[in-house]
């Protein structure tokens, strides 16, 4: 009588399991024994706490469900399942710390599943970890529990670190064949981008193409199509440019401009730039960035550049041969502009608010005050005609001779808010912030939950700073 009412109970629990958590229904079995009534319970429990977001009582519970029922292999895998699930949790809160101490936990496991170290090596990547996501990635292609199509996707991940650390072989090596092989379109994507920033046109389009054709009108299509024509119109220029590589850069030029072209005063302006905005956020890529030169009037043609233009980054660092013959200060101030636009990017994946990436850029240059700028920021500031925070992107987006005061405008806001914020929270934080929009998270969201504000606060705050320094 008491084994049927063991029976009835962990039924009863099992089923109320499933109608709670659909995922338990994978593992759900019929509990018997006699733990059974007590291993119910602590699963109920276990299941109670995690709805909750309370994962480590959860975890704690369902550890006692395992000592209980020690050679119950689907119990083992419902425990890894909740720490890789504890693990995403604490990641998403940008609690980076506290879910690699999870990851490491799920992983002393015997035999975790593939998923774990994918999901660890993606959380490594984005820390900068490269190596350390490389060799969760590689642990996963061993595991022995991975499908086919997690294997390319794995390998994806692989080709991209390989991009990140300035292995350009290695990722066309694990990369190509996949595209090809396999038809895939975020492979063929990634390949061509390394083969366009090689200069390499003529595989770029091939790989660009075929992204296209494989993707058929998914997440792929539009990007391989825009870049797709921004290569076919750009390789009427430089198709026949030469390159030449330095320690951390490599320039592309025309041949016959090679005179005109200051080498040394290029590559000492980047690689200044290079250790001191990478001083400042402590962040030094492995990558070789490419920089194209251009005369001026082809730099005019192919960006529809403004009179006020004088460089430009777009995954290339592009920069007309006048700034060359400028001088030595011309050369720095403007390279150590665009190069910050590297960092940025590659810090946020592109996902940083303009203002942010523009304020940044004049940060990093700032060797001294610019009392004209102060005192503009302090004439519009005062006066409330300051952009909204929300909107002053927009305000960067007329490219018009007759928008150049407005975009000026728009570069000191950034400037001082950016100089505000760091003053205020610390670079730290300010780093903390491009992590969590390269994840996906929205800045408002970011000010919220990381930062305790909003924008409407941080612009008080901000103008009140600007008109105490006024009086």
């Amino acid at each position: 009588m008491k084994t049927i009412k063991n029976f009835i109970i962990t039924a009863i629990v099992i089923l109320l399991l499933i109608s709670q958590n659909p995922s338990f229904a994978q593992n759900a079995e019929v509990l018997t024994g006699p733990n059974a009534q007590k291993t119910g319970e602590l699963i109920a429990k276990s299941n109670e706490h995690k709805v909750a977001n309370e994962f480590q009582p959860a975890i704690e519970a369902y550890e006692e469900v395992c000592r209980l029922m020690p050679e119950n292999k689907n119990l083992k895998q419902n425990l890894m399942s909740l720490y890789a699930d504890y693990a995403s949790f604490q990641s998403n809160g940008g609690n980076t710390e506290q879910a690699i101490e999870t990851y490491e936990k799920l992983l002393a496991f015997e035999n975790p599943p593939a998923t774990a170290y994918i999901d660890y090596a993606k959380l490594l990547s984005a820390q900068n970890r490269n190596d350390e996501a490389l060799t969760q990635l590689e642990k996963a292609l061993q595991s022995g529990s991975i499908s086919k199509n997690a294997e390319v996707k794995v390998k994806i991940d692989m080709g991209v670190i390989y991009v990140k650390k300035g292995m350009k072989d290695d990722a066309l090596t694990i990369l190509e064949p996949i595209a090809e092989e396999c038809a895939n379109a975020e492979a063929s994507h990634i390949v061509g981008s390394i083969y366009y920033n090689m200069g390499n046109f003529e595989k770029a389009i091939k790989y660009f193409t075929a992204s296209i054709r494989f993707s058929k009108d998914g997440p792929r299509t539009a990007q391989s199509e825009k870049i797709l024509e921004k290569i076919k119109k750009e390789s009427k220029t430089e198709t026949n440019f030469e390159s030449q590589p330095l320690q951390h850069f490599y320039i592309q030029f025309e041949g016959n401009k090679q005179n005109e072209v200051k080498i040394n005063n290029i590559n000492k302006a980047l690689e200044d730039a290079y250790s001191s905005v990478g001083g400042y956020f402590n962040y030094l890529p492995e990558i070789q960035i490419p920089v194209v030169l251009y005369s001026d009037d082809q730099f005019k043609g192919l960006r529809g550049a403004s009179q006020s233009e004088t460089g430009h980054f777009d995954g290339k660092i592009r920069l007309p041969l006048e700034i060359v013959k400028a001088g030595e200060s011309a050369i720095r101030r403007i390279i150590f502009h665009e190069y910050t636009h590297v960092v940025i990017t590659m810090l946020s994946e592109g996902k940083a608010p303009l203002w942010l990436n523009e304020g940044f850029a004049q940060i990093t240059l700032a060797d001294q005050t610019d009392e004209s700028k102060e005192t503009r920021i302090k004439n519009f500031a005062v006066a409330g005609a300051a952009f909204d925070m929300t909107e002053i992107d927009k305000a960067f987006s007329d490219k018009s001779a007759s928008a150049i005061a407005i975009r000026l405008k728009a570069y000191d806001q950034s400037y001082s808010f950016t100089k505000f914020l760091v003053e205020k929270y610390g670079i730290e934080k300010i780093m903390e912030m491009m992590t969590l929009l390269k994840s996906g998270k929205r800045i408002n969201d970011i000010l919220s939950s990381n930062l305790e504000t909003d924008y409407g606060r941080l612009e008080d705050e901000w103008q009140q700073s600007i008109s105490q320094t006024a009086k």
